[in-house]
């Protein structure tokens, strides 16, 4: 490889095929099969790209920068870094000591059924994500009781697993938040990281030196640097267009011979072929059509969650989750208009939130009472998926028909 590729993405987002294309572009001769084609404890679910060996391994961009700082790399490589948002914050720092480095963002593109496609992904092929997310070492068992999500066990894949289907529902952000990259933001980082350098190289110009720091506005230059692209898209023909785009204009590896491409279609095809979880798009509008609850549906907690949070989403019940009680740890009602985003709190109610007293969910008054009704009881969290979706079709056919009377 020529230059640094840092892939940007949350747990499920199919970022270590993207970086495995990658690798089999810079060395096909070296290339190791990466396809997971068995449930395994190590390598994760069926799908996964994880069967080469990942250097380094998908983590967020402290431990990145500590592994750099350990290991001191001297090739180009790809580097996997498990971002929340949009990713700008990390990529801005990356710049500062990467002058060529390429960055893709892999996101959800603001689609609900794409972030929740995601979140089954991670589960489903990578319980990891979520033992080491929740880990009492480094969160407190009072904050992970408080969230639903002591003792919760990610690896238990069966359907009676209401224990992580609750926590999933109540938690929608736990795994990640695969936003779209905002170029804008991405500049404004930039903008005063340079500040910074210029006034202390301006007061300081014997320590803060053009040679050890990054001076010039060409080190900081994203033009042809940084990418993005969907989950969605890298299961779709419209990946290969976009990853011969990237090699094309940034000459990250060399440009690949029609054969060399052709191989790398081909595995694309079969990477596309084993994603079961595809399924979710089809299943989730026949549900969404006709009420009907498909056997995919119900096969596994994790997308019995995402039918949920869809379902109470369209109910007006909106959990206020891990995310959130994280952050309100420490500014407390410094962040209450961003909270109040995020989880629909009306000023009224953020008013009268005070530390760590945040409600457990919001009702939108105008929502689907009947299922209202469940999360204020707590209810729902004993029942099946098949008794609430059934619940939720009734109480959708009686305002409909109400709607005709009237």
């Amino acid at each position: 490889m020529n230059k640094n590729v840092y892939l940007l993405y949350p747990a499920g987002y199919s970022g270590s095929f993207v970086g495995w294309c990658f690798q089999y572009l810079s060395n096909p001769d070296e290339s190791v099969e990466p396809f997971n084609k068995s449930n395994s404890v190590t390598y994760g679910g069926i799908g996964t790209a994880h069967l080469h060996r990942r250097t380094a391994t998908h983590q967020g961009i402290d431990p990145l920068i500590t592994w750099l700082m350990r290991n001191k790399p001297t090739e180009p490589q790809v580097y996997l870094i498990n971002t929340d948002f949009g990713g700008e914050v990390d990529v801005s720092r990356l710049m500062q000591f990467d002058d060529t480095g390429i960055f893709i963002k892999i996101h959800h593109n603001n689609d609900y059924l794409a972030e929740a496609y995601g979140v089954i992904n991670s589960v489903t092929k990578w319980p990891t994500c979520f033992a080491t997310v929740t880990r009492q070492g480094y969160h407190g068992k009072e904050l992970l009781t408080e969230c639903g999500l002591l003792g919760v066990d990610a690896f238990d894949a069966s359907p009676d697993n209401l224990a992580l289907r609750n926590a999933l529902v109540k938690n929608p952000r736990l795994l990640g938040m695969g936003n779209p990259f905002e170029y804008s933001f991405l500049e404004k980082m930039n903008e005063s990281s340079r500040s910074w350098y210029e006034v202390r190289n301006r007061l300081q110009p014997h320590e803060v030196t053009a040679e050890e720091y990054p001076l010039s506005d060409q080190t900081q230059n994203w033009s042809n640097r940084v990418f993005d692209i969907s989950l969605v898209d890298i299961v779709d023909q419209k990946f290969i267009d976009f990853l011969m785009n990237v090699v094309q204009v940034t000459d990250v590896v060399g440009v690949p011979g029609p054969e060399l491409q052709k191989s790398l279609a081909n595995k694309h095809a079969e990477y596309v072929d084993l994603q079961k979880n595809l399924e979710w798009f089809s299943a989730i509008k026949q549900w969404q059509d006709t009420g009907r609850v498909s056997e995919y549906l119900l096969s596994h907690p994790a997308i019995q969650s995402q039918v949920l949070s869809i379902l109470f989403m369209h109910s007006g019940v909106h959990f206020v989750d891990f995310f959130v009680r994280k952050q309100w740890q420490y500014p407390g009602k410094n962040y209450i208009p961003l909270l109040a985003k995020l989880n629909h709190i009306t000023p009224e109610q953020a008013a009268s939130i005070t530390d760590m007293n945040l409600p457990e969910f919001t009702l939108a008054p105008d929502g689907i009472k009947e299922i209202q009704h469940l999360a204020v009881s707590g209810t729902w969290k004993q029942m099946s998926l098949k008794e609430i979706t059934g619940l939720y079709k009734t109480a959708l056919d009686c305002r409909v028909n109400t709607l005709i009377k009237n």
